[in-house]
Protein backbone atom coordinates (compact mmCIF):
# COMPACT_ATOMS: atom_id res chain seq x y z
CA UNK A 1 0.00 0.00 0.00
CA UNK A 2 3.03 2.69 0.89
CA UNK A 3 4.50 1.66 -2.12
CA UNK A 4 1.20 2.32 -4.11
CA UNK A 5 0.58 5.83 -2.60
CA UNK A 6 4.78 7.03 -3.10
CA UNK A 7 4.28 6.00 -6.69
CA UNK A 8 0.91 7.83 -6.85
CA UNK A 9 2.62 11.13 -5.48
CA UNK A 10 5.24 10.65 -7.89
CA UNK A 11 3.72 10.56 -10.73
CA UNK A 12 1.24 13.48 -9.61
CA UNK A 13 4.28 15.54 -8.76
CA UNK A 14 5.79 14.65 -12.51
CA UNK A 15 2.34 15.38 -14.33
CA UNK A 16 2.21 18.65 -12.06
CA UNK A 17 5.85 19.68 -13.62
CA UNK A 18 5.01 18.37 -17.41
CA UNK A 19 4.89 20.80 -19.95
CA UNK A 20 3.87 20.98 -23.18
CA UNK A 21 4.29 23.61 -26.14
CA UNK A 22 1.06 24.72 -25.52
CA UNK A 23 2.49 26.26 -22.03
CA UNK A 24 4.72 28.67 -23.75
CA UNK A 25 4.02 32.15 -25.13
CA UNK A 26 6.21 31.60 -28.23
CA UNK A 27 6.71 28.55 -30.39
CA UNK A 28 9.29 27.71 -33.20
CA UNK A 29 9.80 24.81 -35.56
CA UNK A 30 13.58 23.98 -36.37
CA UNK A 31 14.55 23.35 -39.90
CA UNK A 32 14.92 19.04 -39.50
CA UNK A 33 18.34 17.81 -40.36
CA UNK A 34 17.14 13.63 -41.28
CA UNK A 35 19.29 10.77 -39.94
CA UNK A 36 18.68 6.84 -40.07
CA UNK A 37 19.72 7.06 -36.85
CA UNK A 38 19.96 8.84 -33.24
CA UNK A 39 22.71 11.47 -33.65
CA UNK A 40 24.28 14.66 -32.23
CA UNK A 41 22.16 18.04 -33.35
CA UNK A 42 22.99 21.54 -32.94
CA UNK A 43 21.07 24.86 -32.42
CA UNK A 44 22.01 28.39 -31.90
CA UNK A 45 19.88 30.22 -30.32
CA UNK A 46 18.55 34.03 -32.09
CA UNK A 47 17.87 37.30 -30.69
CA UNK A 48 14.26 36.46 -30.98
CA UNK A 49 15.09 33.85 -28.13
CA UNK A 50 17.12 35.98 -26.33
CA UNK A 51 14.57 38.93 -26.61
CA UNK A 52 11.69 36.53 -24.63
CA UNK A 53 13.46 33.80 -22.12
CA UNK A 54 13.76 34.26 -18.67
CA UNK A 55 17.74 34.81 -17.10
CA UNK A 56 19.86 31.56 -17.71
CA UNK A 57 17.17 30.30 -20.54
CA UNK A 58 15.19 28.22 -17.81
CA UNK A 59 11.77 28.95 -20.17
CA UNK A 60 13.78 27.03 -23.05
CA UNK A 61 12.43 24.03 -23.88
CA UNK A 62 12.23 21.20 -27.17
CA UNK A 63 9.78 19.01 -28.34
CA UNK A 64 9.32 16.31 -30.87
CA UNK A 65 7.18 16.52 -33.45
CA UNK A 66 4.40 15.18 -33.38
CA UNK A 67 4.10 13.80 -30.01
CA UNK A 68 5.38 17.09 -28.10
CA UNK A 69 7.71 14.93 -26.02
CA UNK A 70 9.80 16.75 -23.55
CA UNK A 71 13.54 16.77 -25.11
CA UNK A 72 16.60 16.63 -22.98
CA UNK A 73 19.60 19.40 -24.08
CA UNK A 74 22.85 21.36 -22.83
CA UNK A 75 22.87 24.38 -22.86
CA UNK A 76 26.18 26.30 -23.41
CA UNK A 77 28.02 29.17 -24.54
CA UNK A 78 30.28 28.41 -27.60
CA UNK A 79 33.98 28.59 -26.77
CA UNK A 80 37.31 27.79 -28.39
CA UNK A 81 41.22 28.33 -28.03
CA UNK A 82 41.83 31.74 -28.97
CA UNK A 83 46.11 33.70 -28.39
CA UNK A 84 46.34 36.10 -25.54
CA UNK A 85 49.68 38.43 -24.93
CA UNK A 86 51.23 38.19 -21.80
CA UNK A 87 53.50 40.54 -20.03
CA UNK A 88 56.46 39.55 -18.01
CA UNK A 89 58.82 41.69 -16.56
CA UNK A 90 62.49 41.07 -17.34
CA UNK A 91 64.46 40.51 -13.97
CA UNK A 92 68.00 42.19 -14.54
CA UNK A 93 71.30 40.69 -13.51
CA UNK A 94 72.47 44.21 -12.68
CA UNK A 95 70.89 47.34 -12.48
CA UNK A 96 71.67 50.70 -11.88
CA UNK A 97 69.74 53.52 -11.02
CA UNK A 98 71.28 57.69 -10.29
CA UNK A 99 69.43 60.37 -10.23
CA UNK A 100 71.80 63.09 -11.54
CA UNK A 101 69.59 65.78 -10.83
CA UNK A 102 66.16 67.27 -10.87
CA UNK A 103 65.86 67.28 -14.44
CA UNK A 104 68.56 64.07 -15.28
CA UNK A 105 68.27 60.73 -14.31
CA UNK A 106 70.43 57.65 -15.48
CA UNK A 107 70.17 54.02 -15.59
CA UNK A 108 72.42 51.35 -16.28
CA UNK A 109 70.94 47.60 -16.88
CA UNK A 110 71.77 44.29 -17.42
CA UNK A 111 69.96 41.20 -18.19
CA UNK A 112 71.19 37.45 -17.50
CA UNK A 113 72.24 35.57 -20.73
CA UNK A 114 69.10 33.16 -20.81
CA UNK A 115 66.72 36.32 -20.73
CA UNK A 116 64.38 36.28 -23.61
CA UNK A 117 64.86 40.12 -25.93
CA UNK A 118 63.71 43.31 -24.53
CA UNK A 119 60.74 44.23 -26.55
CA UNK A 120 60.00 47.67 -24.45
CA UNK A 121 60.76 49.32 -20.65
CA UNK A 122 58.59 51.11 -18.33
CA UNK A 123 59.63 54.32 -16.40
CA UNK A 124 58.03 53.45 -13.11
CA UNK A 125 56.71 56.45 -11.21
CA UNK A 126 53.66 57.62 -9.03
CA UNK A 127 54.23 61.23 -10.15
CA UNK A 128 51.75 63.40 -12.30
CA UNK A 129 51.56 65.95 -14.46
CA UNK A 130 55.32 65.94 -16.04
CA UNK A 131 56.94 65.13 -19.42
CA UNK A 132 60.32 63.90 -20.30
CA UNK A 133 62.82 62.62 -22.68
CA UNK A 134 63.57 59.18 -22.51
CA UNK A 135 66.99 57.88 -24.62
CA UNK A 136 68.06 54.21 -24.91
CA UNK A 137 71.12 53.01 -26.13
CA UNK A 138 72.15 48.81 -26.46
CA UNK A 139 74.96 46.72 -26.67
CA UNK A 140 75.29 42.78 -27.30
CA UNK A 141 78.82 42.99 -25.11
CA UNK A 142 79.16 46.63 -23.32
CA UNK A 143 81.52 47.48 -25.76
CA UNK A 144 79.66 48.30 -28.91
CA UNK A 145 76.68 50.40 -28.37
CA UNK A 146 73.95 51.68 -30.92
CA UNK A 147 70.79 53.86 -29.57
CA UNK A 148 67.72 52.00 -29.56
CA UNK A 149 64.77 54.79 -29.23
CA UNK A 150 63.68 57.80 -28.13
CA UNK A 151 60.24 59.08 -27.23
CA UNK A 152 58.44 61.15 -24.74
CA UNK A 153 57.16 59.96 -21.69
CA UNK A 154 54.50 62.14 -19.93
CA UNK A 155 51.31 62.84 -17.50
CA UNK A 156 49.18 65.47 -18.68
CA UNK A 157 46.60 64.49 -15.11
CA UNK A 158 46.21 68.40 -14.45
CA UNK A 159 44.78 68.60 -17.73
CA UNK A 160 43.51 66.23 -19.38
CA UNK A 161 43.54 62.35 -18.37
CA UNK A 162 46.38 61.61 -20.92
CA UNK A 163 49.81 59.61 -18.91
CA UNK A 164 52.41 57.57 -20.76
CA UNK A 165 55.47 55.82 -19.17
CA UNK A 166 55.89 52.73 -21.61
CA UNK A 167 58.08 52.62 -24.67
CA UNK A 168 58.32 50.32 -27.08
CA UNK A 169 61.82 49.03 -28.69
CA UNK A 170 62.89 47.70 -31.83
CA UNK A 171 63.65 44.08 -32.63
CA UNK A 172 67.58 43.00 -30.51
CA UNK A 173 69.56 40.65 -29.10
CA UNK A 174 71.09 43.65 -26.70
CA UNK A 175 71.83 42.62 -22.97
CA UNK A 176 73.38 45.93 -21.76
CA UNK A 177 70.93 49.42 -21.84
CA UNK A 178 72.06 52.64 -21.30
CA UNK A 179 68.68 54.93 -20.26
CA UNK A 180 69.06 58.38 -20.19
CA UNK A 181 65.67 60.77 -18.32
CA UNK A 182 66.31 64.60 -19.40
CA UNK A 183 64.30 67.21 -20.13
CA UNK A 184 61.84 67.67 -22.73
CA UNK A 185 62.42 70.06 -25.20
CA UNK A 186 59.93 72.92 -26.97
CA UNK A 187 57.83 70.11 -29.12
CA UNK A 188 56.42 68.53 -26.08
CA UNK A 189 55.24 71.42 -24.74
CA UNK A 190 54.02 72.54 -28.01
CA UNK A 191 51.66 69.21 -28.83
CA UNK A 192 50.64 69.41 -25.08
CA UNK A 193 49.20 73.21 -25.71
CA UNK A 194 47.90 71.66 -28.51
CA UNK A 195 45.94 69.00 -27.05
CA UNK A 196 44.31 71.23 -24.52
CA UNK A 197 43.38 73.76 -27.61
CA UNK A 198 41.60 70.32 -29.05
CA UNK A 199 39.75 69.90 -25.57
CA UNK A 200 38.86 73.50 -25.51
CA UNK A 201 41.49 73.77 -22.43
CA UNK A 202 44.03 76.90 -22.21
CA UNK A 203 47.09 76.13 -23.36
CA UNK A 204 48.98 78.25 -21.54
CA UNK A 205 49.72 76.13 -18.39
CA UNK A 206 51.72 73.60 -20.14
CA UNK A 207 55.21 75.23 -20.02
CA UNK A 208 54.85 74.41 -16.36
CA UNK A 209 55.48 71.04 -16.87
CA UNK A 210 58.96 71.49 -17.92
CA UNK A 211 59.82 73.31 -14.79
CA UNK A 212 58.39 70.05 -12.36
CA UNK A 213 61.18 68.00 -10.86
CA UNK A 214 60.80 64.35 -12.15
CA UNK A 215 61.32 61.24 -9.62
CA UNK A 216 61.25 57.70 -10.63
CA UNK A 217 60.96 54.57 -8.55
CA UNK A 218 62.51 52.37 -11.06
CA UNK A 219 62.77 50.97 -15.07
CA UNK A 220 61.43 47.56 -15.82
CA UNK A 221 62.70 46.30 -19.37
CA UNK A 222 59.91 43.52 -20.60
CA UNK A 223 59.03 41.24 -23.31
CA UNK A 224 55.55 40.21 -24.37
CA UNK A 225 54.82 36.50 -24.91
CA UNK A 226 52.10 35.13 -26.71
CA UNK A 227 50.06 31.84 -25.33
CA UNK A 228 47.02 29.88 -26.33
CA UNK A 229 43.93 30.05 -24.30
CA UNK A 230 41.67 27.31 -24.26
CA UNK A 231 37.77 27.61 -23.16
CA UNK A 232 37.72 31.53 -24.12
CA UNK A 233 34.37 32.31 -25.12
CA UNK A 234 33.55 33.55 -28.79
CA UNK A 235 31.88 36.61 -29.12
CA UNK A 236 29.64 37.31 -32.16
CA UNK A 237 28.10 40.94 -32.48
CA UNK A 238 24.26 41.60 -31.33
CA UNK A 239 23.23 44.63 -33.44
CA UNK A 240 21.01 47.22 -31.14
CA UNK A 241 17.73 47.38 -32.28
CA UNK A 242 18.22 51.37 -31.77
CA UNK A 243 20.48 53.70 -31.07
CA UNK A 244 20.01 57.28 -29.22
CA UNK A 245 22.82 59.86 -28.49
CA UNK A 246 21.85 62.79 -26.84
CA UNK A 247 24.19 65.76 -24.89
CA UNK A 248 23.45 66.82 -21.58
CA UNK A 249 25.39 69.97 -21.10
CA UNK A 250 23.65 70.59 -17.48
CA UNK A 251 25.10 67.29 -16.14
CA UNK A 252 28.23 67.27 -18.64
CA UNK A 253 27.86 63.99 -20.19
CA UNK A 254 26.73 62.23 -23.48
CA UNK A 255 24.20 59.65 -23.04
CA UNK A 256 23.57 56.99 -25.12
CA UNK A 257 20.32 54.24 -25.26
CA UNK A 258 21.34 51.62 -26.92
CA UNK A 259 18.07 49.42 -27.19
CA UNK A 260 19.28 45.32 -26.46
CA UNK A 261 16.42 43.28 -25.90
CA UNK A 262 17.75 40.69 -23.60
CA UNK A 263 20.60 39.99 -26.22
CA UNK A 264 24.06 38.58 -24.23
CA UNK A 265 26.04 41.68 -24.15
CA UNK A 266 29.48 41.81 -22.38
CA UNK A 267 31.19 44.44 -24.96
CA UNK A 268 30.54 47.93 -26.43
CA UNK A 269 33.04 49.50 -29.10
CA UNK A 270 32.05 52.64 -30.09
CA UNK A 271 32.75 54.42 -33.11
CA UNK A 272 34.72 57.56 -32.55
CA UNK A 273 37.11 59.29 -35.45
CA UNK A 274 40.78 59.37 -34.15
CA UNK A 275 41.97 62.25 -32.01
CA UNK A 276 43.11 63.29 -28.47
CA UNK A 277 41.01 62.44 -25.97
CA UNK A 278 40.26 60.37 -22.76
CA UNK A 279 36.64 60.16 -21.05
CA UNK A 280 35.22 57.81 -18.34
CA UNK A 281 32.60 56.05 -19.58
CA UNK A 282 29.79 54.03 -17.03
CA UNK A 283 27.56 51.20 -18.06
CA UNK A 284 24.31 50.76 -17.19
CA UNK A 285 21.02 48.35 -17.79
CA UNK A 286 17.26 48.94 -17.29
CA UNK A 287 15.79 48.76 -13.74
CA UNK A 288 13.32 49.16 -11.26
CA UNK A 289 13.55 50.42 -7.91
CA UNK A 290 11.20 51.32 -5.09
CA UNK A 291 8.51 51.01 -7.95
CA UNK A 292 10.08 52.93 -10.41
CA UNK A 293 11.98 52.80 -13.83
CA UNK A 294 15.87 53.60 -12.68
CA UNK A 295 19.35 52.23 -13.76
CA UNK A 296 21.67 49.87 -12.38
CA UNK A 297 25.98 50.16 -12.99
CA UNK A 298 27.14 47.03 -14.48
CA UNK A 299 30.50 48.12 -15.17
CA UNK A 300 32.88 51.21 -16.74
CA UNK A 301 36.17 51.78 -18.68
CA UNK A 302 37.78 54.58 -20.17
CA UNK A 303 37.94 55.49 -23.94
CA UNK A 304 41.12 57.41 -25.19
CA UNK A 305 43.06 58.26 -28.05
CA UNK A 306 46.01 59.68 -28.86
CA UNK A 307 47.56 60.99 -31.59
CA UNK A 308 50.93 62.87 -31.68
CA UNK A 309 53.47 62.37 -34.27
CA UNK A 310 55.28 59.75 -32.59
CA UNK A 311 52.95 58.07 -30.30
CA UNK A 312 49.52 56.54 -30.75
CA UNK A 313 46.54 54.82 -29.09
CA UNK A 314 43.38 53.77 -29.84
CA UNK A 315 40.92 51.91 -27.00
CA UNK A 316 37.76 52.81 -28.05
CA UNK A 317 36.08 49.45 -25.87
CA UNK A 318 34.41 48.98 -22.71
CA UNK A 319 33.53 45.19 -21.46
CA UNK A 320 31.81 44.01 -18.22
CA UNK A 321 30.23 41.00 -16.93
CA UNK A 322 27.52 39.48 -19.40
CA UNK A 323 24.07 41.20 -19.24
CA UNK A 324 20.56 40.58 -21.10
CA UNK A 325 18.62 43.82 -20.74
CA UNK A 326 15.75 45.39 -23.05
CA UNK A 327 17.76 48.49 -23.02
CA UNK A 328 21.79 49.57 -21.99
CA UNK A 329 22.55 52.96 -21.17
CA UNK A 330 26.15 54.71 -21.75
CA UNK A 331 27.03 57.50 -19.71
CA UNK A 332 30.22 59.28 -21.73
CA UNK A 333 31.64 61.82 -18.56
CA UNK A 334 32.92 65.20 -20.45
CA UNK A 335 33.68 67.26 -17.40
CA UNK A 336 35.35 70.44 -18.70
CA UNK A 337 35.98 68.90 -22.50
CA UNK A 338 34.40 69.02 -25.66
CA UNK A 339 31.88 66.32 -26.27
CA UNK A 340 33.21 63.64 -27.54
CA UNK A 341 31.78 62.69 -31.79
CA UNK A 342 30.27 59.69 -31.50
CA UNK A 343 28.98 58.24 -34.28
CA UNK A 344 27.51 54.99 -33.09
CA UNK A 345 27.89 51.90 -30.98
CA UNK A 346 28.39 48.27 -31.78
CA UNK A 347 27.54 45.82 -28.96
CA UNK A 348 29.08 41.87 -28.75
CA UNK A 349 28.70 38.66 -26.50
CA UNK A 350 28.34 35.24 -26.19
CA UNK A 351 26.51 32.73 -28.58
CA UNK A 352 24.73 30.53 -26.63
CA UNK A 353 23.46 26.47 -28.30
CA UNK A 354 21.76 23.85 -27.49
CA UNK A 355 23.07 20.12 -28.02
CA UNK A 356 20.70 17.24 -28.09
CA UNK A 357 20.12 13.85 -29.18
CA UNK A 358 18.28 13.70 -32.42
CA UNK A 359 16.02 10.08 -32.88
CA UNK A 360 15.85 9.33 -36.51
CA UNK A 361 13.51 10.70 -38.92
CA UNK A 362 12.32 13.55 -36.32
CA UNK A 363 11.46 17.18 -36.10
CA UNK A 364 11.52 19.59 -33.49
CA UNK A 365 9.67 22.82 -31.64
CA UNK A 366 11.65 25.36 -29.90
CA UNK A 367 9.12 26.84 -27.70
CA UNK A 368 9.74 29.57 -24.65
CA UNK A 369 8.56 32.88 -22.84
CA UNK A 370 7.07 31.50 -19.80
CA UNK A 371 7.82 33.25 -16.45
CA UNK A 372 6.57 30.56 -14.46
CA UNK A 373 7.86 27.71 -15.69
CA UNK A 374 10.91 25.88 -13.27
CA UNK A 375 14.10 25.36 -14.54
CA UNK A 376 14.77 21.59 -16.28
CA UNK A 377 16.32 18.92 -14.58
CA UNK A 378 17.17 16.47 -17.21
CA UNK A 379 19.58 13.48 -17.10
CA UNK A 380 21.82 15.03 -20.36
CA UNK A 381 24.66 12.36 -19.62
CA UNK A 382 24.14 10.90 -22.81
CA UNK A 383 24.71 14.01 -24.73
CA UNK A 384 27.89 15.08 -22.01
CA UNK A 385 29.22 11.95 -23.35
CA UNK A 386 28.58 12.67 -26.98
CA UNK A 387 30.47 15.72 -26.59
CA UNK A 388 33.05 14.64 -24.98
CA UNK A 389 34.05 12.15 -27.71
CA UNK A 390 34.08 14.35 -29.42
CA UNK A 391 30.92 13.38 -31.85
CA UNK A 392 30.17 15.86 -34.70
CA UNK A 393 26.79 17.71 -34.62
CA UNK A 394 24.31 18.39 -36.91
CA UNK A 395 23.41 22.32 -36.83
CA UNK A 396 19.66 22.58 -37.00
CA UNK A 397 18.25 25.90 -37.92
CA UNK A 398 15.28 28.18 -36.36
CA UNK A 399 12.16 29.35 -38.80
CA UNK A 400 13.07 33.46 -38.96
CA UNK A 401 10.77 35.84 -35.93
CA UNK A 402 10.65 39.45 -35.45
CA UNK A 403 12.03 40.95 -32.73
CA UNK A 404 9.23 41.80 -30.22
CA UNK A 405 8.78 46.07 -29.97
CA UNK A 406 10.55 47.20 -26.76
CA UNK A 407 8.03 48.46 -23.93
CA UNK A 408 9.14 50.64 -21.60
CA UNK A 409 8.35 49.36 -17.59
CA UNK A 410 5.52 50.72 -16.20
CA UNK A 411 6.07 52.60 -12.60
CA UNK A 412 4.15 51.03 -10.23
CA UNK A 413 3.43 53.55 -7.54
CA UNK A 414 1.74 55.97 -10.12
CA UNK A 415 -0.92 52.87 -11.01
CA UNK A 416 -2.01 52.86 -7.04
CA UNK A 417 -2.43 56.68 -7.17
CA UNK A 418 -5.15 56.24 -9.28
CA UNK A 419 -8.63 57.28 -7.94
CA UNK A 420 -9.51 53.80 -9.81
CA UNK A 421 -6.99 52.02 -8.84
CA UNK A 422 -8.31 53.27 -4.76
CA UNK A 423 -11.73 53.02 -5.45
CA UNK A 424 -11.45 49.27 -6.72
CA UNK A 425 -8.87 48.07 -3.72
CA UNK A 426 -11.53 49.71 -1.01
CA UNK A 427 -14.08 47.82 -2.91
CA UNK A 428 -11.91 44.51 -2.50
CA UNK A 429 -11.46 45.23 1.42
CA UNK A 430 -15.58 45.58 1.85
CA UNK A 431 -16.50 42.80 0.11
CA UNK A 432 -13.66 40.52 2.18
CA UNK A 433 -14.71 42.80 5.48
CA UNK A 434 -18.64 41.99 4.56
CA UNK A 435 -17.53 37.93 4.04
CA UNK A 436 -16.06 37.91 7.13
CA UNK A 437 -18.80 39.90 8.82
CA UNK A 438 -21.92 37.28 7.46
CA UNK A 439 -19.72 34.30 8.56
CA UNK A 440 -19.54 35.54 12.07
CA UNK A 441 -23.03 35.90 12.42
CA UNK A 442 -24.03 32.40 11.58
Amino acid sequence: MKRLVFASLLIAATMANAVAPADFGITRNLFPVYNETDHLAELRLDAAVCALTQPGFTDVRLFTQPGGQDTPYVLEAIRSTREQTRRINLSPAKADLRVVSDQITTAFIELPHDAPPAQGLEVRTPQQNFVRNVRISGSEDNQFWRPLAEAAIFDFSQFINMRRTEIPLPANSCRFFSIEIVEAGPDAVAQLAALLRDNKRDPAPANELLKMPFHTTGINLWNDSTTLVPDALELQEWPPVSVTIAQDKRQKITEIIATTLGAPITRFEFDIPPGNFSRIVTVQVSAVRDGKPTWRTVGDGILSSTLLPDYATNQLTVTFPEQRSPQMRLVVQNANSAPLNIAGVRAYGPTYRLFWISTARSNYTLAYHNDQVAAPAFDDSAIRAALAAGEPADLWHLHPAALPEYKAPRPILPLLQRPSTFIVLAGIVLLVLGALYARMRK
